[in-house]
């Protein structure tokens, strides 16, 4: 079916066809009817369908949809996609988190597999073997969760027909093989240390802060006998 618009004549010396014809375009979000009006050639040389049929032509380019995009066939494109989706909605610390735990454990192990390819059994493999070098049940956690919240994107895109992470199980944690610091330990720490350092090492030793709660302290959370602690 041909694109609509209308052809006429206009002007005298020398008389041309001119076409007519409406688009749709967005200006500041909202969308405007505009109109345009392409000269087509003479009427001497050119005939009324002739003149059609070069606006059927203009219309055409101008309404064309965009070509296709690629189809994504790796997990390390999904992945990237899905972050890039997500960028403005992450935290700049969890989505930087994320990227370091997905960058280090996952895309080595299943950035090149084809998804058409990929099933539970790799991914149910992948999640174990981070299990079982000791890494913390919450870091399982992020791992299975974005692994099903990728693949899914990529069911949503119309990429591949079913989520192989739908079923992916979390492995059990090793127990932990934390050591904590004995008393003559911490002495010794304190001893070596001066200045800036000392400081440190005693308020994390003393008053149990966490590394990111420590590093947040500003000079107005300091008080005579006590320390506030409302931000990491």
């Amino acid at each position: 079916m041909r694109p609509r618009g209308t052809v006429e004549r206009f002007g005298t010396r020398p008389e041309n066809w001119r076409g007519l014809y409406y688009v749709y375009v967005l200006e500041d979000g909202i969308e405007k009817r505009m109109q345009r009006r392409p000269v087509l050639g003479p009427t001497a040389s050119m005939s009324k369908r002739g003149a059609e049929d070069k606006l059927a032509e203009i219309i055409e380019r101008e309404l064309a949809l965009p070509p296709e995009r690629p189809r994504i066939l790796r997990f390390r494109d999904i992945w990237e996609n899905f972050c890039s989706l997500k960028s403005g909605i992450w935290g700049k610390a969890n989505a930087g988190n994320l990227q370091s735990i997905f960058n280090k454990h996952v895309l080595p192990a299943l950035g090149h597999w084809e998804l058409s390819q990929l099933t539970l059994g790799p991914l149910q493999l992948l999640l174990n073997q981070i299990a079982g070098r000791g890494y913390r049940r919450s870091t399982l956690k992020h791992i299975r969760t974005y692994l099903k919240a990728a693949l899914q994107y990529a069911v949503d895109e119309g990429l591949i027909n079913r989520n192989p992470a739908r079923k992916l199980e979390l492995p059990k944690a090793p127990k932990s093989r934390e050591r904590f610091y004995s008393f003559a330990e911490m002495k010794q720490l304190l001893s070596v240390s001066a200045g800036r350092e000392n400081l440190v090492f005693r308020i994390l030793l003393f008053c149990g802060l966490r590394p990111a709660e420590l590093l947040a302290l500003r000079v107005d959370d300091v008080g005579a006998e006590q320390l506030r602690v409302d931000e990491a």
